[in-house]
């Protein structure tokens, strides 16, 4: 279970950088091993990998987008400049 979606991590993330002054730094963790569905395989990681993939565009489009993937589907997409 993710603990928010990517649009809304995104956009919090920019608003803590832009109050830090630009020094924000982020750790982000995978799924555990013992969460389920991921025993065995690699769909933690993938997921992660798709989460990340999607904060980076969201952060550096400036058009709104849509994406359709394994884990997320996002319509008109975009993170307001703040």
């Amino acid at each position: 279970m993710d603990v928010t979606t990517p649009p809304i991590a995104a956009s919090d993330i920019a608003a803590l950088d832009r109050m830090a002054g630009g020094r924000l730094s982020l750790r982000i963790i995978g799924a555990s091993p013992d969460a389920p569905g991921s025993r065995g395989s690699t769909v933690g990681w993938q997921k992660t990998d798709e989460y990340l993939t999607l904060l980076k565009r969201l952060w550096s489009n400036d058009l709104p987008f849509d994406h359709e993937g394994r884990f997320y589907a996002l319509h008109a997409a975009i993170v307001p400049a703040g």
